[in-house]
């Protein structure tokens, strides 16, 4: 596991200081949206709502981009075999540009984890507004680099790293957000399945499983029922 600094706030909770770019990316993000754009993009929004459990129909074809007002959301490829990989979870005030990677045998798909509002904005509208504000596009291209950098995390650890280190480095991100300090380590103050880390990691459940329990017996990881502390 690459070293993290973490240092304390007033409340306790854990920030981790990333050592390197790619460190910076998570799997869970959020806020990357101000409120102040928000409100400048909502005269040419299309506003929907979906209920928990509802699968978002992104096309890549549509010419629109969609905004998470609210809620939390899951984005995974899905392939013809029928093989699943989540390359996201979002929460509000984040873009859904993930549609613009589907491609070929495989389709995005975005399911709701709970109830969620989205924006939809037309692309020639959305053009025609970032160019009498370019702080509009700033942030678009921001989002866009932000998924590049997920996708070389992705890359990386699927490229050098076994399945133990995969889940290190993937729970280190989630608790670069959502840590806590505990007298043990770090609480990541999410609930995670072996089934939704073998889908994050691009693994099987069986073999999160036995990594999981390799990662305890070294002290590297504990559990206490979903809730994962890094050691």
């Amino acid at each position: 596991m690459k070293e993290l600094k973490v240092r304390e706030t007033v409340n306790r909770q854990a920030v981790y200081e990333p050592t390197s770019y790619c460190e910076e990316w998570s799997p869970w993000s959020d806020d990357a949206v101000s409120d102040e754009l928000v409100q400048k993009l909502m005269p040419i929004a299309t506003l929907r709502s979906y209920g928990k459990g509802a699968l978002i129909p992104l096309e890549r074809v549509n010419d629109n981009l969609y905004l998470l007002l609210a809620g939390t959301v899951e984005v995974s490829l899905m392939s013809e075999a029928g093989r699943k990989r989540i390359l996201a979870l979002h929460e509000e005030r984040t873009f859904i540009d993930d549609a613009l990677l589907s491609e070929g045998s495989s389709v995005v798909m975005v399911t709701c984890l709970t109830k969620a509002e989205f924006a939809i904005l037309d692309r020639a509208k959305l053009t025609r507004l970032a160019y009498q504000d370019p702080t509009i596009f700033d942030c678009i291209l921001k989002s866009v680099l932000y998924k590049l950098q997920g996708l070389t995390q992705h890359l990386v650890d699927q490229t050098f790293n076994e399945v133990e280190d995969r889940i290190i480095n993937l729970l280190s991100s989630f608790a670069k957000s959502h840590g806590r300090s505990v007298d043990n380590g770090i609480r990541i103050e999410k609930p995670l399945t072996h089934e939704f880390i073998a889908e994050m990691v691009g693994s099987t459940r069986v073999r999160v499983t036995q990594s999981i329990k390799s990662l305890q017996t070294k002290g590297r990881l504990t559990k206490a029922g979903k809730y994962y502390t890094l050691c």
